[in-house]
């Protein structure tokens, strides 16, 4: 959605009615308007329209629901049709955008937001409606951090808080101070504590005013942590101890007179930190913390870094800016206590980093209740061996590995063997899995068993999901894993029956 030239976007309330919508059709085209003047919402003292551009996605629910594409009114931009399939009869209800849209009650908020010039993208907007208008609300409030002039430019933005402000989001329409009667978005508690703005020119940026969107309500503390083009952190807190109440439909201002940056301080995981954490069904790190605890685990001369059991959540505590995991990582999160491995959830947070680790092998081997993994902050490029990290992860479903780099991988055997319920492996275009080691005496019968390096890397991968499992990569990752599983007069199917590829970039 295009916004003026002017430094904020207001984000105007929007009514849908239906035009062209007969049942039998197999579409529906919606046409778009903002309400009355009078009604619009006006921020940083200016007042600033909604317009429509063209490809904006609305994601619009009834017995079934469809994503609905914009084609703005070339005379007048803050108008609009949407166009999409027959999603039946109303009730309906709608989220813009259409990339944030979970349910027809709920939204995924994102923890990576985008600004090229001061402006808000994606600001979450819902609507339901009985009949043939959908009269679309604000769902989140927005903070603008004004810097002095001069500053240095900013490349990236952390905005941590007291409770959740990301990822799953319930739709609230409870009566409060903060949600004027109208639905607003509430954080569920397996949410992320963060929301990061990245700032995609910070050399040629000219502007000192940034923009974040958060749930509307009441914040006791959070802290703003802004990295300059060389990645020097500056750290601001934001407290009241009365609570700071963010409402929706509304920017909320906070300027800083000064600001300084420094080189971010380095916390190190020492190897196996967590092997006397076996219990735990949650592992959290906490975001530049300064609780304190009699258990310390990290590396001689690094920041400290305290863990302690709470119920069963193993918190993890540093005052530094990063958490680094150990040189050798192998075995870091397979945790067992009488042979039992309870956990379930690890909460990464965007600070910690595996910059310099070489061995992930058996990272997080056996940890067969780990429902999840968000590894979108793992950085591999120093890692040769992967062998059997994710081994025996049966209750894991999905794997986004597209953060992964594979420059220095050498070893990938049993990476995803019995992964029973994995249903899908995402890498990203460049990653190549290595190449077969086949060994000084491998013959044309005994290849696959002396390729060690991918040995069973997919075996037994996705047998107990629906449709088996996919991996999405290139055709060279393919064809090194499929290379490995034939056999001279025997294709060998078993080692990749519930395997697919996917190579389509």
């Amino acid at each position: 959605m295009k916004k003026t030239s002017l430094a904020f976007a207001a984000f105007a309330a929007l009514a849908l009615s239906f035009s062209s919508c007969q049942k039998e059709s197999a579409t529906l085209t919606f046409s778009a308007h903002t309400e009355a003047g009078s009604s619009k919402t006006t921020l940083n003292n200016v007042t600033h329209y909604f317009e429509w551009e063209s490809g904006d996605q609305v994601e619009i629910f009834a017995s079934t629901h469809a994503t609905f594409t914009a084609t703005p009114n070339t005379a007048n931009p803050i108008l609009a049709t949407l166009n999409g399939e027959n999603i039946g009869d109303a009730p309906y209800t709608a989220i813009y955008p259409a990339s944030i849209a979970v349910s027809s009650t709920g939204v995924e908020l994102p923890k990576e937001q985008v600004s090229t010039d001061g402006s808000l993208r994606n600001f979450p907007m819902y609507a339901t409606s009985n009949n043939t208008q959908l009269l679309f609300t604000n769902l989140c409030a927005a903070i603008c951090i004004k810097l002095p002039e001069g500053s240095a430019k900013l490349s990236r933005i952390d905005v941590v808080a007291d409770q959740p402000i990301s990822g799953r989001c319930n739709i609230s329409t409870t009566a409060t101070t903060y949600s004027n009667n109208k639905p607003y978005a509430v954080a569920t508690t397996d949410g992320y504590k963060y929301v990061s703005l990245t700032i995609s020119d910070p050399t040629s940026n000219t502007n000192n005013e940034y923009c974040v969107t958060m749930p509307a309500g009441v914040y006791h503390n959070f802290e703003i942590r802004m990295y300059d083009g060389s990645g020097n952190i500056c750290h601001k807190s934001v407290s009241d101890a009365d609570g700071l109440t963010l409402v929706r439909n509304t920017l909320n201002t906070i300027q800083f007179t000064n600001v300084s940056f420094a080189a971010p301080r380095i916390a190190k995981l020492k190897y196996h930190a967590f092997s006397g954490f076996g219990s735990a069904k949650e592992i959290v790190f906490h975001y530049n913390s300064n609780v304190t605890s009699s258990v310390q685990i990290q590396n001689t001369g690094s920041e400290v870094i305290y863990a302690e059991m709470n119920g069963d959540v193993c918190d993890v505590y540093t005052p530094a800016d990063y958490i680094y995991a150990p040189e050798n990582a192998s075995e870091l999160f397979s945790l067992a206590t009488e042979n039992s491995r309870p956990l379930e959830h690890i909460d990464f947070g965007y600070y910690f980093r595996t910059n310099e680790t070489t061995n992930m092998n058996c990272m997080f081997y056996a940890a067969e209740n780990l429902v999840s993994l968000d590894l979108s902050t793992f950085n591999t490029v120093n890692v040769s061996d992967m062998g059997k990290m994710f081994e025996g992860c049966q209750n894991l479903t999905k794997l986004d590995l597209t953060s992964f780099n594979s420059n220095s991988l050498t070893l990938m055997y049993n990476m995803f063997y019995w992964c029973t319920h994995l249903s899908s492996i995402e890498f990203n275009s460049a990653f190549n899995a290595p190449v077969p080691d086949w060994g000084e005496d491998a013959t044309e019968d005994n290849r696959p068993f002396l390729a060690k390096n991918l040995k069973r890397a997919c075996d037994v991968l996705g047998v107990e999901a629906a449709r088996g499992c996919t991996i999405y990569c290139n055709t060279t990752t393919e064809d090194r894993l499929t290379a490995t599983h034939t056999q001279a007069g025997n294709t060998a199917a078993w080692v990749c029956m519930y395997v697919h590829f996917n190579t389509t970039y």
